[in-house]
């Protein structure tokens, strides 16, 4: 289980590094909540260790525990800051779609997604300049009873940005050179956890949201650095515990 001293060292490491940042203004209130304030805005941040809240609040961000212990404190801070400060901004027509290799897309993804690497079978990046400012990670074509034999559906396992940097149309430039990339394609789909984002980029671009949401559980152990995939009543070991998601929504776009 979580040891409280170590998460609240953690906690308080990442107040003092944000409130280096110019314009920002961090406090810790209590064992669970933190409250920051930007050039931007100000947002809340909400840790759980088990089961998320029933209703999100506005202006609140909602951490679980295992996520926030398992990343470093420098990589945590850029993302709380996108919420309280402005983004950079690059238009991805003045950037370069490219397939990078597995070293490069986990270097990236372990930079700048919370949950980062994802075994996938291609990546693609948005370079500019010769620097990736933008990544998708797709898994190998599934055949599907509902379509054709010559056509398979998609899994896109990672979307991901540079911290502290928006690509104007990025995702629709995937999206057109991917249609390209796999000429067999009838769909594609990704998941969306809704504690961290509401798919409306994604919308879009075209997808449409599934009728139903999926709720998943993990099981974390928070000494091997590890989260795996469970069921609601899979049996844990001392030192594990299992975390329920927010509502997960299927989003697919049919080409």
């Amino acid at each position: 289980m979580i040891i409280p001293e170590y998460f609240i060292s953690k906690i308080k490491n990442l107040v003092q590094l944000l409130n280096r940042t110019e314009n920002t203004c961090c406090q810790f209130t209590q064992s669970s909540i933190l409250k920051l304030s930007g050039s931007k805005g100000h947002i809340n941040i909400v840790f759980y260790v088990h089961n998320p809240p029933d209703k999100k609040e506005h202006d609140t961000l909602y951490f679980p525990a295992d996520i926030f212990l398992m990343n470093p404190e420098e990589k945590l801070a850029g993302y709380v800051a996108q919420y309280i400060h402005p983004n950079k901004r690059i238009f991805a027509r003045n950037t370069e779609f490219k397939i990078i290799n597995s070293y490069d897309a986990k270097l990236f993804l372990t930079t700048n997604h919370l949950m980062n690497y994802a075994k996938s079978h291609v990546h693609f990046s948005l370079f500019y300049k010769d620097i990736p400012y933008m990544m998708v990670s797709v898994g190998k074509g599934r055949q599907l009873d509902r379509y054709s034999e010559n056509k398979k559906s998609y899994e896109l396992t990672r979307i991901c940005t540079k911290l502290g940097y928006t690509v104007s149309g990025g995702l629709s430039k995937i999206i057109t050179n991917l249609k390209k990339y796999f000429p067999d394609a009838a769909d594609f789909v990704t998941y969306v956890d809704s504690g961290w984002a509401d798919g409306r980029g994604l919308e879009k671009c075209g997808f449409q949201k599934e009728p139903e949401p999926m709720e998943y559980y993990f099981k974390i152990d928070i000494e091997r650095k590890k989260i795996t995939s469970a069921s609601e009543n899979e049996l844990v070991t001392r030192g594990e515990y299992l975390r329920k998601s927010f509502p997960v929504w299927k989003y697919r776009l049919m080409i």
